[in-house]
């Protein structure tokens, strides 16, 4: 999929600072799930600058990084070839405004983290899905355009549903050593404002990862309510021992 200098930069600009009146447009190419080539100094306020969690939530920062290392793994056992995978930045704002950056259908997994209360979502783009779901067919992982805006039949499902389980156990995992959770699946959500994750307005926390499988790179986030790590803020503004 190419896309105009225009495009890309519209897609490399982040979320919108913490600021940002709640109903502020983002742009519509953000929509799109496989990321361009990143350019070598990117101008990104997803990545830089004094809205970004980088250094306030330190213990945060490192569960991220040591998920994306445990989900490289996952991903590259269940393909068979080798996946990798990046955290590009992390950054709290409006639910709302997160969500209008999904398009419509979504894969959005919720979560629970007991004993926390409330849930949070691990979201793939529907191209990465859809490229999973060929490449566990047998085949090479290619996407149809016609394939990119519709839901995933019941059988899809079923043949992705493992691998889901196996992200929530490698984010379990990865938060060992700061606080001791147990991750399990809630329900899947396809239509974004449908969500019950958070009200509209309610900071959330964003962490944009990204894949690259072959010569393609997706985009892929985790979205953590505030309210949901408020009581645990404390052990997350503190490096946790060994990470």
């Amino acid at each position: 999929m190419a896309f105009s200098a225009g495009e890309r930069e519209a897609l490399l600009s982040g979320f919108p600072d913490e600021e940002d009146d709640e109903e502020a447009q983002l742009p519509a190419a953000l929509t799109p799930e496989v990321l361009p080539p990143k350019p070598a100094a990117p101008e990104n306020p997803l990545l830089g600058g004094e809205k970004i969690v980088r250094g306030r939530f330190p213990a945060l920062e490192a569960v991220h990084g040591r998920f994306a290392q445990l989900f490289k793994q996952t991903l590259s056992r269940a393909l068979g070839r080798a996946v990798d995978i990046e955290v590009r930045g992390t950054k709290v704002t409006p639910f709302g405004a997160y969500i209008r950056m999904l398009p419509t259908p979504s894969s959005i997994y919720l979560y629970k983290m007991r004993p926390l209360n409330g849930l949070a979502a691990f979201v793939p783009g529907q191209r990465l899905v859809f490229t999973l779901v060929e490449a566990l067919l047998g085949g090479a992982g290619g996407l149809n355009k016609s394939m990119e805006n519709r839901e995933l039949t019941e059988i899809e499902h079923r043949m992705i549903d493992p691998l889901i389980g196996d992200v929530l156990n490698d984010l379990t995992e990865a938060w060992q050593g700061v606080f001791k959770i147990g991750v399990s699946f809630s329900h899947l959500e396809v239509k974004p404002e449908r969500s019950t994750l958070a009200l509209p307005k309610d900071p959330v926390v964003v962490s944009l990862y990204e894949a690259g499988i072959g010569q393609e790179r997706y985009a892929l986030t985790l979205c953590e309510p505030l309210s949901l790590l408020a009581p645990i803020r404390k052990r997350l503004e503190r490096m946790a021992p060994g990470m």
